[in-house]
């Protein structure tokens, strides 16, 4: 895909049914062939495991996550009311700091 122009690739889960170990294992194919740094999560929470695959990412050293404030974005499925439908912004952040130490923290 780089060969293509494709500088980044966000490890998606769009309908809210990954878990971390599928998220280990598709951040594990990226690593394959983009840089840590070109890769980031987007994770929904319809079956609530957003938080846990946020996880998974941040202790493999994923750093960029696409979140929503408000419950604001996402698409609508019809298993999930609308502020589940992607992970938010708070929860994410809350994760993030207690999951890396004091000193890599960015405010």
């Amino acid at each position: 895909m780089k060969d293509i122009g494709v500088q980044h690739i966000g490890v998606a889960d769009t309908i809210g049914v990954g878990t971390p170990l599928k998220v280990q294992r598709a951040i594990e194919a990226a690593l394959k062939h983009y840089d840590l740094k070109d890769i980031s999560g987007h994770f929904h929470d319809t079956y609530g495991q957003a938080l846990a695959n946020t996880l998974i990412a941040l202790q493999m050293g994923v750093w960029q996550f696409d979140t929503s404030i408000a419950g604001l974005g996402g698409c609508p499925t019809p298993r999930a009311p609308p502020a589940m439908w992607r992970r938010k912004t708070w929860s994410t952040c809350c994760t993030a700091w207690a999951s890396t130490p004091a000193s890599t923290w960015i405010f």
